[in-house]
């Protein structure tokens, strides 16, 4: 994850907060992979997946943890989706 990438998920985090929406933020060293397996552990529902590609096309990808489908959503739409 690329210093922008980890910018915007502090501050997505930071608005989803104010929305009154629950978040547990995972940035550091450890691989996706190892990251969706603590997800997965705390028992999250869903997991949002932000990288420099999310960044530049204002969006992410929102992945749904019981059924591990994703989709790709526009930044602007998430706080409804998830809400």
């Amino acid at each position: 994850m690329g210093n922008d990438a980890r910018d915007e998920a502090i501050k997505l985090a930071s608005r989803l907060r104010q929305a009154g929406i629950g978040v547990i933020e995972a940035i550091g060293s450890k691989s996706l992979k190892a990251q969706l397996r603590q997800a997965n552990t705390l028992g999250v529902r869903h997991t949002l997946i932000i990288g420099d590609q999310e960044v530049k096309s204002g969006t992410v990808i929102l992945r749904d943890m019981t059924t591990a489908q994703q989709k790709t959503i526009p930044l602007n739409q998430l706080p409804g989706l998830l809400g």
